[in-house]
């Protein structure tokens, strides 16, 4: 179905238990049919072919439900509503993105047919450019099929005049390094890294609030919807070689941080957000100290659920997203999480901007969420 356009007539409270988001799907060329199983329950962009994005956590103008992802129990207020109502409680010492929205996108990717050849604006060109805004992203890469790859970054470092001339003659795309990814990965795109993710890829996207993207190449797809912008990219890309982007962190070679039924794997530290890969035993609670920023939990598999006085106690299962407002204790009720089977997720916390009128002391022996 379609997704409706809402206008809340009072102003939405903040949910008790965490603001649990309403997944859209949104088709792609290159989508896959992972995501209708994934999350049986989203909202389903219409018209026709595969759906290939999963939007979890949106504040974008041009986003599902007119605006922003929906808030689960508030009969159609979108995350930016309540952002708009709410705002200071939920960011917290957090900074906002440019327009004012909420600082974070997140989605989930089923890449059965590699994604175009594109770029992101790099911060030069975007400076440069009203309209324009950067973003960074990252992939957590949940499932991979044999031989799968991620391509980012070139063999070698190019110039400005070598990269237009190679996107004019559409070899951009062979200069591109194709990495091997395997499930349980982590790949860091700078905003203006060349890239494309391959197909047969199911991944966690992580990135900075914006939507703009500049195809190079689209693998002969010769698509009407589908343009390229290759004036447009030949000025935002650099050419930053794969040698000298962060390293693929590999989690099933690495060692975690292992305490008390967690085990926790960081993945990035940023100016935007940190985010870390928890494992979480059967039985485990863990109370949610935001340490006055929001942060947001994708939960990958595994079932959870609130055990505060005012929150609904019945355990979410499989994949879910969520997101805990900053205040925590102070105008909202604080909230402590059971994990009622062993639980695998994703911590995004944005950056603190260090707002000296709100608290940063919650005691020394409290983990965080």
């Amino acid at each position: 179905m379609s997704i409706p356009a809402t206008t809340p007539t009072d102003t939405p409270p903040i949910p008790a238990g965490g603001i649990r988001l309403c997944p859209a799907l949104r088709r792609r060329a290159w989508g896959g049919t992972r995501l209708e199983r994934l999350r049986p329950n989203a909202t389903l962009e219409s018209g026709e072919g595969p759906f290939g994005e999963s939007w979890e956590l949106a504040d974008l103008p041009d986003a599902p439900s007119g605006g922003a992802t929906r808030v689960e129990g508030l009969d159609g207020t979108s995350l930016g509503d309540l952002f708009a109502a709410h705002r200071r409680e939920i960011l917290g010492r957090g900074r906002a993105s440019d327009d004012g929205r909420f600082p974070l996108l997140l989605k989930h990717l089923d890449a059965a047919a590699p994604l175009s050849v594109q770029c992101h604006p790099s911060p030069r060109h975007a400076a440069s450019h009203p309209g324009a805004a950067v973003k960074h992203e990252g992939w957590f890469v949940i499932d991979a099929a044999p031989e799968a790859v991620v391509h980012r970054g070139f063999r070698r470092s190019l110039d400005r005049r070598e990269i237009a001339e190679l996107i004019d003659a559409d070899r951009l795309q062979e200069e591109l390094v194709a990495e091997p990814v395997s499930a349980g990965d982590f790949v860091w795109l700078p905003s203006g890294t060349c890239h494309a993710l391959g197909g047969g890829l199911l991944v966690a996207e992580i990135q900075t609030p914006s939507d703009t993207t500049y195809r190079v190449h689209d693998w002969g797809r010769d698509d009407p919807t589908r343009p390229l912008h290759r004036d447009e990219a030949a000025s935002a890309a650099e050419g930053t070689a794969a040698s000298a982007l962060p390293a693929i962190v590999r989690t099933a070679s690495t060692p975690p941080i292992d305490a008390d039924g967690f085990r926790t794997w960081p993945l990035h530290r940023g100016e935007w957000f940190d985010i870390e890969l928890i494992d979480a035993d059967a039985g485990r609670r863990l109370p949610v100290i935001t340490n006055g920023v929001a942060v947001a939990w994708m939960v990958l598999d595994g079932a959870w659920r609130t055990l505060g006085a005012a929150s609904n106690s019945k355990a979410t299962a499989g994949t879910s997203t969520v997101l805990w407002p900053a205040r925590i204790g102070e105008t909202i009720a604080e909230e402590t999480v059971e994990f009622t089977q062993p639980t695998r997720f994703l911590r995004i916390q944005l950056a603190d901007q260090a707002d000296p009128s709100l608290p940063t002391d919650h005691g020394p022996e409290v983990l965080p969420c």
